[in-house]
């Protein structure tokens, strides 16, 4: 089936399978460059986690309330007094947010602190320095939190790496998980007292190529390793931020791979395409099955995300803009929907909610050659929301 959806301005072909209605698609042009982190649902509104960033390249993370028409309806600004580049965000006390970030420079920490609703600092804690551990992330776990990223060795090596801290800053425990070759923890999901980790081994180059090994890691409350799986894929292409989800039957893995494994054919090509793959893993830690989802020139990036029916969402970006999704837990393609946005995109952040799903991006304009033989070479920036739901 296809489309046309018009949306106040913008009018744009819409693919749909097997049912599906955009019901959002907004952009958001402000006067600096803002790069969106996350987006997460809270009653009525959508909480969208960014970095601001001025002429002059510094950082100032902000909090946009949107609500769930995308009209955006308040911006809170987080000030600690010093640089601070936004990793993550979860819901915190009250209407508040826990903010995952990097302070520096000269200090380069990585720092935890609680937002309230009207925007002051009433928590800071200092986990650990990021010039040899660096948190990308963090999940709530037993009253606090866990974050998680790489450790950086002596010789230059990764390990993935993830420390338990409460949120009055007591440390419990600090690990670092030598699996393979150069690690990075990407997604964690807690079971109970268990955690499941997905961590990659292998090294990229700037095409996104490279031999990768995917891990599914579950540790006890102590971060002890109890059992783990390796998935060879070979040119996965975890670069593109994949997650790990709990099904009724077990986990499944988004990740993506290039079309070209020549790299000389790589080099020759202004911009090639990604597919959308997904691996399932039995509760056992046996793997399933791993399958590539959606149409060709697919998703650099990929994400998932469930809500309370089980439901699975992909989204990314492929050439002719951004692209969303909706598979079974088998890998079956229910729906997708592309060209929502059109340029250099960048999927951010994805949360579902009912039959309807989030996604939050980015979009690049760059000079083409008439401006910058006009002396003009700014880049310009939006920030997109998308709303989709199925029929």
């Amino acid at each position: 089936m296809f489309r046309i959806i018009s949306l106040g301005i913008f009018v744009f072909p819409i693919s749909l399978v097997m049912g599906a209605t955009v019901v959002i698609n907004q952009t958001y042009k402000e006067s600096a460059l803002e790069s969106p982190v996350a987006v997460i649902v809270q009653s009525n509104t959508l909480a969208v986690a960014l970095n601001r960033f001025s002429k002059e390249k510094k950082p100032s993370p902000q909090i946009w309330l949107i609500d769930k028409k995308g009209k955006k309806k308040k911006e809170i600004g987080v000030d600690l007094g010093e640089p601070f580049v936004l990793k993550a965000m979860h819901s915190g006390k009250g209407s508040g947010w826990y903010l995952l970030g990097e302070v520096g420079p000269p200090k380069f920490e990585n720092t935890l602190i609680h937002l309230t609703a009207d925007g002051k600092v009433s928590e800071r804690i200092a986990v650990r320095r990021t010039i040899d551990k660096n948190a990308n992330s963090m999940i709530s776990y037993k009253g606090g939190a866990l974050l998680y990223g790489t450790h950086l060795k002596p010789d230059k090596s990764r390990d993935g790496w993830m420390v338990r801290v409460d949120y009055d800053g007591t440390i419990h425990w600090d690990r670092s998980f030598d699996l393979g070759k150069d690690e990075t923890i990407l997604s964690v999901i807690v079971k109970g007292e268990k955690v499941i980790f997905l961590s990659d081994s292998g090294k990229y180059n700037q095409y996104g190529q490279g031999e990768s090994d995917l891990y599914v890691v579950e540790i006890d409350s102590s971060g002890n390793v109890e059992r783990k799986i390796k998935i060879s894929e070979g040119r996965a292409n975890t670069k593109g931020a994949p997650l790990l989800i709990e099904t009724q039957k077990g986990y499944l893995i988004s990740y993506t791979k290039t079309q070209l494994p020549d790299i000389k054919k790589a080099q020759s090509m202004k911009g090639f395409a990604f597919d959308a793959w997904l691996a399932s893993v039995s509760q056992a830690f046996k793997l399933n099955w791993t399958k590539k989802v959606g149409s060709t020139d697919g998703p650099g990036t990929s994400l998932l995300a469930t809500n309370s029916d089980g439901n699975v969402y992909l989204s990314g970006a492929k050439k002719n803009g951004a692209w969303v999704a909706e598979v079974a837990v088998d890998g079956s393609l229910k729906w997708e929907a592309v060209g929502l946005v059109h340029g250099r995109y960048s999927v951010e952040g994805l949360v579902a909610e009912d039959s309807k799903v989030y996604v939050v991006g980015q979009l690049l304009k760059l000079p083409d050659v008439d401006d910058l033989k006009n002396g003009r070479s700014e880049v310009e920036q939006e920030v997109t929301l998308h709303m989709v739901k199925g029929d």
